[in-house]
């Protein structure tokens, strides 16, 4: 939750939410999945998946601009 709370507040960053929702009112969402996420992040076998899923978009974004660019 922290980092969420970090990521609405960062204006040196330059990101600030600037949703028509209360912030309070998305803090409650963090607040109701962050144990999900968590869990997510904390297990290996979740985390090789997520890793090899991302390698995978990574490789298709790449594939994607070569064809633009070839094109």
């Amino acid at each position: 939750m922290c980092m969420v709370r970090f990521c609405l507040d960062n204006k040196a960053g330059g990101y600030r939410c600037r949703s028509q929702v209360p912030e309070h009112e998305i803090l409650k969402i963090v607040r109701m999945y962050e144990p999900f996420i968590t869990e997510f992040f904390d297990n290996k076998e979740e985390m090789a998946n997520f890793q090899k899923w991302r390698a995978e978009q990574k490789e298709k974004e790449n594939k994607d601009d070569n064809d633009e660019i070839s094109a």
